[in-house]
């Protein structure tokens, strides 16, 4: 599929950014609602729990992330039969490694969260790893092509059974395990779909060498950037469970999950209209690069803000207003990582270049500094102010990474400090405006 013409290139854009958005808001909203009344039939100290299976389950898959749905974009045989085939077989036999990690390490982590449980809830989580890995390779080749109607209602619609068959099974066991279900039910519906409805190549086992040497060899940097990826994003879970008790840290993850449903929607818009986006232009002249680059940038900056910010004002009164009185201590840890959010959601606009470019090196440079940049802060906020350090290192973990992500930036011309620090001021303005005082957490 080629584009022409730069306004057929902006009319799929729209089109696209259309779809994601439709099938992402209507997705969070019904999670959304999803989650508020599981909050009526569980305790709070269940969402605690599930977070850190989630933590375990989440970082095997980032460890063993090769960057294979990238690859197809990225590539110019991205479309060709024998690369979607082998990406499949890849994809089939990476789930069932990870879902087998799942039986080994069940054990000692029980043991060391002193949660008998996990031995048979880790596996129980993990099959979701080796049912999506079915998932056909032609879903990957619509986003290469910007074509996102039919994967958003795919996903949309297993998403909504997964929440749906979740909350039945929780209003009638009421038992932490039911958390779990949503993401295997997702992940089997999502793959049969996938073969049932996308046009292409039909799948079957396959191993062309020369593809999977290719594949290994972009994804080597995706490896890396996947598992400083996971240190950054999950890696705050791990630490504040122990300085949390369990129901805090059910509090505390259910305001990280708040802040991410919106993040995510960002993250969804960098992975199938950003890197796209720049890809197609990337042969353009560099005033054209630079000119429909800021004019994205500012348009997603312009959109996202805004919601974080409602979030750090009056996200107490939200959570007052939709949770039961038992989890109004959530309001607190919203507001303060709703800030965290708005200073991501600028940075994270400028990294997709990168996998746009083939860079994956750079790419990766960024996810080690990011890592490095939250952990060592992580570790010296909590050693000298405890918990209230650690919040702090989470929150501001993009900023202290941002001159990093400049410096890796800025050969493609596509950097606008302008916009950058008029988007971090207005948040440290907003933060330091509605937060003064309001710096008590609970479970510390």
């Amino acid at each position: 599929m080629k584009i022409s013409n730069k306004s057929n290139l902006k009319s799929l854009v729209i089109k696209s950014s259309q779809w994601i958005f439709f099938g992402y808001g209507m997705s969070q909203v019904i999670r959304i609602g999803i989650h508020l009344i599981l909050a009526r039939f569980l305790l709070p100290e269940y969402f605690g729990f599930s977070q850190i299976i989630n933590v375990f389950v989440q970082g095997m898959i980032m460890f063993c992330d090769l960057g294979m749905g990238l690859s197809i974009i990225q590539h110019k045989d991205g479309e060709e039969p024998v690369f979607l085939q082998t990406v499949w077989t890849l994809n089939i036999i990476r789930g069932l490694f990870l879902w087998g990690i799942t039986f080994l390490i069940a054990y000692p982590v029980s043991y060391v969260y002193e949660t008998p449980e996990i031995v048979w809830l880790l596996p129980l989580a993990g099959s979701s790893l080796f049912l999506i890995g079915f998932t056909s390779t032609n879903y990957w080749v619509q986003n290469r092509r910007m074509s996102m109607s039919t994967i958003t209602l795919i996903d949309l619609f297993s998403n909504v059974l997964g929440c749906v068959v979740m909350l039945g099974c929780a209003w009638y066991w009421r038992d932490v395990w039911t958390l779990l279900v949503g993401s295997i039910v997702f992940g089997s519906l999502r793959a049969i779909l996938s073969h049932i409805f996308l046009d292409g190549p039909r799948m079957m086992f396959r191993c062309d060498w020369k593809v999977v040497k290719e594949v290994f060899h972009f994804g080597k940097w995706i490896f890396l950037s996947t598992v400083n990826a996971f240190l950054t994003s999950r890696i705050d879970i791990l630490i504040m469970g122990l300085y949390l008790d369990k129901r805090s840290l059910g509090y505390y993850g259910i305001a990280s999950r708040i802040v991410n449903l919106f993040y995510e929607g960002l993250a969804k818009l960098n992975g199938t209209l950003l890197i796209p986006f720049y890809s197609r232009i990337k042969n353009e002249k560099l005033t054209t690069v630079r000119r429909k680059s800021f004019r994205i940038r500012f348009a997603i900056i312009c959109f996202f803000l805004p919601v974080f910010f409602t979030l750090v004002i009056w996200g107490q009164d939200i959570v007052n207003f939709l949770y039961p009185e038992n989890f109004h201590s959530v309001g607190v840890f919203l507001r303060i990582l709703a800030v965290g959010g708005a200073i991501k959601a600028t940075a994270s606009t400028i990294t997709p270049i990168f996998i746009a470019r083939g860079d994956s090196f750079r790419q990766m440079l960024t996810q080690v500094s990011h890592s490095l940049l939250l952990i060592i802060p992580m570790f010296i906020g909590g050693h000298y102010f405890a918990e209230k350090g650690l919040i702090f290192a989470i929150v501001f973990s993009h900023l202290f990474n941002y001159p990093v992500v400049i410096f890796n930036i800025r050969r493609y011309g596509v950097w606008f400090p302008v916009l950058d620090f008029s988007a971090f001021a207005l948040t440290l303005f907003i933060a330091a405006s509605f937060l003064r005082g309001n710096f008590v957490l609970p479970g510390m």
